[in-house]
C-alpha cells in the first residue's frame, strides 16, 4: 500500500499510523469475546461450568498458557472474576462496558 521496504524495520503501528487506520480484527474479536462471555456467565451450562473451573482435570506440564478469562477481564477493565459476573447480570450495563472496552 504505501511501498515501504522491510529494510526499513517499520513497525506495524506506525504503518497504521500513517494510513490512519487502527487494528480493525482486534477490536473485532474483543467485541465477539465480550458477547459471548456475557451470554455464556448469565446462563448454565458446560461452558460456564469450564470456565468457573468445576470440571475435573490434570494440568498439563510446561508454562501455563495465557488465562481466558484474565485477557477478558483486562479488556473489561475488571480487576476480579466476581465483578465481571456481576457486571454480566445487568445487560444494558454489559452491552455498555462492551462497546467501551472496544474503543479504547
Amino acid at each position: 500500500m504505501l511501498k515501504i521496504p522491510w529494510t526499513e524495520r517499520v513497525t506495524n503501528n506506525e504503518v497504521l499510523d500513517k494510513i490512519k487506520e487502527q487494528r480493525q480484527i482486534w477490536k473485532s474479536i474483543q467485541s465477539r469475546r465480550g458477547k459471548m462471555i456475557g451470554h455464556i456467565l448469565r446462563h448454565e451450562g458446560l461452558l460456564k461450568k469450564i470456565i468457573e473451573g468445576d470440571v475435573e482435570g490434570h494440568i498439563a506440564r510446561g508454562r501455563p498458557r495465557a488465562e481466558y478469562m484474565t485477557q477478558i477481564m483486562q479488556d473489561m477493565n475488571k480487576g476480579n472474576y466476581k465483578d465481571l459476573k456481576e457486571l454480566s447480570y445487568d445487560r444494558e450495563a454489559w452491552r455498555a462496558a462492551t462497546n467501551k472496552s472496544t474503543d479504547l
